[in-house]
């Protein structure tokens, strides 16, 4: 920021040229290499379902999964919402009133109902028998507050209680938000980065499987 304010105060006297290099013009989609393509695809499908959750003592991130408003999320990011309420704010900027109505802190999952009549985009939940290790995985959330962030990896590794691991960069603010494939389907709930003295993002992310996330049912609690 200091190197614009210098720039910015400039007397217009010094008559100085600035040129700026020509860049070049994006490609259209069609010219984008395959994964490029597949990328920008999931994103748009995927990004307007993705939410930033708040509550009184933090925020998250959450996937809706049904057109009615129900997210998917973290137990974690709603473990302090007062009287169950929290507020969703769409990709768009809206915000809704919300209402946690299952949680299963074992799993770190949960289920909020956003208080609104109206249709919701949504993110599919994939099938379990498509999770392999080595596949191109995709993660959206709001790291830092940063709403629609988009980062990239593989699925490093199933755990035996089936949770995934990625090295596609998770932070703090990730939580909740969805772990998705190439098709744009949510096969995990990101919830956890390990992280040396808890200190920083060494890209080892950690992700509930969708078998498990499928299961939870409103009104439970675990």
């Amino acid at each position: 920021m200091k190197s614009l304010q210098v720039l910015s105060g400039l007397p217009l006297s010094l008559g100085l040229a600035l040129v700026f290099p020509t860049l070049p013009v994006l490609p259209a989609a069609a010219q984008l290499a395959q994964s490029e393509q597949v990328a920008v695809s999931v994103y748009r499908a995927a990004s307007p379902a993705v939410v930033t959750i708040q509550v009184d003592r933090g925020s998250g991130s959450g996937s809706i999964v049904r057109a009615d408003g129900l997210v998917l999320t973290n137990e974690h990011v709603i473990r302090e919402a007062r009287g169950g309420q929290a507020v969703v704010t769409l990709a768009n900027g809206r915000r809704f009133p919300g209402r946690v109505i299952a949680s299963d802190r074992t799993n770190d999952l949960a289920l909020i109902q956003i208080q609104a009549q109206e249709r919701f985009p949504t993110i599919p939940l994939a099938n379990e028998g498509g999770i392999a290790v080595g596949q191109q995985v995709f993660a959206i959330g709001s790291p830092f507050g940063l709403s629609g962030t988009f980062t990239t990896g593989i699925l490093s590794r199933i755990a035996r209680n089936g949770d995934l691991q990625t090295d596609a960069s998770i932070n703090p603010g990730n939580s909740g938000g969805p772990l998705l494939n190439s098709r744009g389907e949510l096969i995990g709930v990101n919830k956890a980065i390990l992280s040396p003295n808890g200190r920083g993002n060494v890209g080892i992310g950690f992700a509930t499987n969708v078998a498990i996330a499928g299961s939870l049912s409103p009104g439970a609690e675990i």
